[in-house]
């Protein structure tokens, strides 16, 4: 009997507002909503909306979920909803089933829904109900940085970061390591912050130094010296995703190199060095172009080019649209994609990738957000008109100068144009008169074949006239042999027009090219994509950042009408006033406690939402975070700090016996030192490695920035230096940092110590232990090449064997050999020593004693205590 009442009303009132044009939602609100609120809107209600499904309004069913529809109008029986609800899949899991009654209830509402109130509804866009609860907000990460003092100091001059660090192991017993010893000290202190070893002086002079501040002084000395740049800047173009190429990087040998991109790579390493305040280097490389007036300036100033290339940062990930047949709409979304990746997870340590296409499984990060994100970045990345890679490049002059300097040039070109067809028709008399010399050097028997070959278009030719071409090199002619068969006076023409092309080419001017981001065309109108398929738009989505991390008070655009969206995304990110403020600061000093304790605070530096680690220290976490921010954001006084600690000073070796204060034994309470009750003992990664190799032999080249140094694959796999490329001999022994940067094609002694795959970016370094490793550092040609020059090198320095080795052991290790170890080593020199003087074909043309010191050096490199630092 009720449903024959309910069904009339729910009929009625649905049909009265199809009339009207509009869904009326009274039967709904009547009979079908007090069911659905009962039994499904914990999930889909206004607080939380589980794939973009609402159930708590007529609208919000009618406009279905973010994967289509969930009711066909007039048709229960194919409707999603009701498919779902009678299977009993919906609920999930064991919870009380809609019965009988209820689901005709909701059967008949959906058999009165006219399709042209459901179409209408659909149309509009729903009104946003958040669903971010105050829980959510007071999420650990999420919440505004906390109020937080250090703990009491009983000792003078314990750092702050000590006092909490002690505090934890005082409650479980334990206490810190005694000191390294100076040597190991300085070594460590040196790596971590210059990515190179101390040298032999550097290290004499802190273990002679007996006034006070010795160690401040090392730190300090490091902290300036311009290889903390190329060290630091390394950690973050790791973070950035950055490459030189542009385009797909998948052939071997295929690769193209971005004009200018490395100056963003340089931009980095200077903002490092400069101690460029860590809020305004974020705001730089999200919204450099915002910062400047660049369009309409009369010329520009080193302000203006720094801001201008920093946006590079926004320009790292793989574009495939530089050719037009992949330059399509799919391929430019993803391009979007992974830059809202890097973005998110290098600057907030978040995963917001599952937001693409439905909300986030874990975090409170609703589908919207997604493309809140995106519409920041398509003022840029505008996919309504999209700049290919090879054109989205500015100069360093402004654009009026540009132009001036593109049109004087290519009058230029006009000159010279004319010029060079008659130089090209001296060379292909040239050719043809090489071509016929070496016809008549042929013998008889064989001549008609090469030239019916040589005389067919290339295009032309059939398979075995190539190769007859090929072999007889005739096939592409040399410049030099087509100009020495020319006659006298024709050389002297093509010599003329020599000098007067290179004459009109001194005339013309010249700029750098940045692969900057700047906005193109007018701002886009970005929708929620429905599963993520920008063939099925939603609702629109307004520029904005995180809702989990705006207040009232701080949306994250506030002050967008004065600039463009993503400046203000970028002020609103680096604010000490907003709950992403806080977030950013504690993601950034994080990752530098990983760098010099190789661990975070929070062990997941990419991940600070629900599903990562909780921090070992919170309290330290936050009072490092607000003392970032209170320090002007500034990296080098936060490094410093850290690096002045007793924790960081500490050995890295468990003391034995009396020597350690602990009343508990440290590795049964924390046996992954997660405490710190120890100095953490590290692989150096695969850039320091080859580094440390060419410092201590002494081919290190120190000069800082340009243009990338080549490498190309070989037929077996192995990348190696392009020596046919390179600028000078000396340009292999760069550092890492500057060789060609690849997405996978990287050097192989890079690659088989964890150099990352770039995909998109690569927030943590892995330190594998694997054989390919130590089968690299026995044969790999550079390896044995560093040994050899650093056997030249100590011997030099040294007048006997030992003195040799002790000085290799000082260089490799920071440290002299003990009585043992030289004693071993002197054993394998002599050994070394006296095999190749009976060597009947010796390996090397190096002397026997000179081989055999190269042998002790190449043990040194592949010692763990040379790929580790302690």
């Amino acid at each position: 009997m009720l449903l024959r009442v309910a069904l009339p009303v729910v009929s009625l009132a649905w049909l009265l507002g199809a009339a009207a044009g509009v869904a009326d939602a009274a039967g709904f609100d009547e009979d079908v909503l007090p069911i659905l609120a009962e039994r499904c809107t914990q999930c889909h209600g206004a607080q939380v909306r589980m794939a973009g499904l609402g159930l708590d309004a007529a609208a919000s069913v009618l406009k279905g979920s973010d994967n289509g529809a969930v009711i066909q109008p007039g048709k229960p029986d194919e409707s999603l909803l009701v498919q779902r609800i009678e299977a009993g899949t919906m609920p999930p899991g064991d919870g009380p089933k809609l019965d009988k009654a209820q689901i005709e209830a909701v059967r008949a509402w959906i058999a009165a829904v006219q399709p042209e109130a459901a179409a209408s509804a659909a149309s509009q866009p729903a009104e946003y109900v958040s669903s971010i609860t105050e829980e959510d907000r007071n999420f650990w990460s999420f919440r505004p940085l906390q109020a937080v003092q250090p703990p009491a100091r009983p000792e003078p001059g314990l750092s702050p970061v000590d006092a909490f660090l002690l505090r934890k192991l005082e409650q479980q017993g334990l206490t810190y390591s005694p000191a390294a010893s100076r040597a190991r000290l300085i070594r460590r202190a040196t790596l971590d912050l210059t990515g190179l070893p101390p040298t032999p002086a550097e290290i004499e002079a802190f273990e002679n130094d007996a006034e006070p501040g010795a160690y401040e002084r090392v730190i300090d000395r490091l902290l300036a010296s311009p290889q903390f740049g190329e060290r630091w800047g390394r950690h973050w173009l790791d973070i950035a995703g950055y490459v030189d190429t542009i385009g797909r990087d998948v052939q071997a040998n295929g690769y193209k190199v971005g004009p200018g991109r490395w100056r963003y790579r340089d931009y980095v390493v200077a903002a490092f060095n400069k101690d460029k305040p860590f809020d305004r280097f974020l705001q730089e490389q999200l919204a450099g172009d915002e910062l400047v007036r660049w369009r309409d300036a009369a010329e520009y100033d080193p302000q203006t080019v720094e801001a201008l290339t920093a946006t590079g940062y926004l320009r790292t990930v793989e574009d495939p649209t530089d050719a037009e047949e992949r330059n399509t709409a799919l391929l430019q979304y993803s391009v979007i994609h992974q830059t809202i990746e890097i973005m998110t997870s290098g600057i907030t340590g978040l995963t917001v990738g599952c937001a693409r296409c439905h909300t986030h499984k874990f975090d409170p990060i609703p589908q919207r957000d997604y493309y809140r994100l995106m519409a920041v970045l398509a003022t840029a990345y505008n996919p309504d008109e999209w700049i290919q890679p090879q054109d989205r490049v500015l100069a360093d002059v402004p654009p009026a100068e540009r132009q001036a300097i593109d049109e004087h040039n290519s009058a230029i070109d006009k000159k010279i144009e004319p010029l060079s067809k008659q130089q090209a028709e001296i060379v292909k008399r040239g050719e043809e008169a090489y071509t016929d010399a070496r016809l008549a050097e042929t013998p008889a028997a064989d001549r008609a074949a090469l030239e019916g070959a040589v005389r067919t278009p290339a295009k032309k030719r059939t398979d075995a006239q190539k190769e007859l071409a090929k072999q007889s090199g005739l096939d592409k002619i040399a410049l030099k042999d087509a100009l020495a068969a020319l006659s006298a006076e024709e050389r002297a023409g093509y010599d003329d027009l020599e000098g007067r092309i290179g004459a009109l080419n001194a005339g013309k001017r010249s700029y750098h090219k940045l692969e900057a981001l700047y906005d193109a065309g007018p701002e886009p109108v970005i929708h929620i994509h429905r599963r993520g398929d920008f063939e099925m738009p939603g609702d629109v989505a307004p520029p904005g950042g995180l809702e989990v991390l705006e207040d009232p008070s701080s949306p994250a655009l506030a002050g967008a009408s004065e600039s463009g969206p993503r400046l203000a995304l970028a002020r609103w990110l680096t604010s000490p006033e907003t709950r992403a403020g806080a977030l950013v600061a504690r993601v950034e000093v994080n990752r530098i406690w990983s760098h010099l304790f190789g661990e975070g605070i929070v062990a997941t530096l990419d991940n600070f939402g629900k599903m990562g680690d909780r921090p070992s220290h919170p309290e330290l976490l936050e009072w490092l975070a607000g003392d970032f921010q209170r320090s002007g954001w500034r990296v080098k006084p936060m490094i410093r700090q850290l690096m002045l600690t007793q924790a960081y000073r500490q050995d890295s070796t468990r003391a034995e016996g009396a020597a350690h204060a602990a009343a508990a034994d440290p590795v049964e309470v924390d046996p992954d030192n997660r405490l710190l009750w120890r100095m953490r003992t590290r692989r150096l990664e695969s850039e320091v490695i080859r580094d440390s190799m060419l410092a201590v032999s002494g081919a290190l080249d120190p000069s800082v920035g340009g243009p990338p140094i080549p490498t190309r694959v070989e037929s077996d796999g192995m990348v190696v230096f392009d020596d046919a490329k390179l600028g000078s001999p000396q340009s292999r022994y760069r550092r890492s940092l500057y060789l060609v940067a690849r997405r996978r094609f990287n050097l192989s002694m890079l690659g088989v110590f964890d150099h990352p795959v770039m995909s998109t970016n690569a927030t943590q370094r892995n330190a594998s232990a694997v054989v390919l490793q130590s089968l690299m550092m026995l044969n790999d040609a550079e390896v044995n090449e560093q040994a050899e020059l650093f056997a030249r090198r100590v011997k030099a320095a040294g007048h006997t064997p030992a003195d040799q080795i002790r000085l290799a052991f000082r260089m490799a290790f920071g440290r002299y050999p003990a009585a043992e170890e030289l004693d071993w080593a002197l054993a394998f020199y002599n050994r070394e020593r006296d095999r190749y003087q009976t060597a009947s074909n010796p390996a090397s043309a190096a002397s026997p004693s000179e081989a055999a010191l190269a042998g002790v050096c190449h043990v040194l490199f592949n010692s763990n205590e040379f790929l580790y630092v302690e």
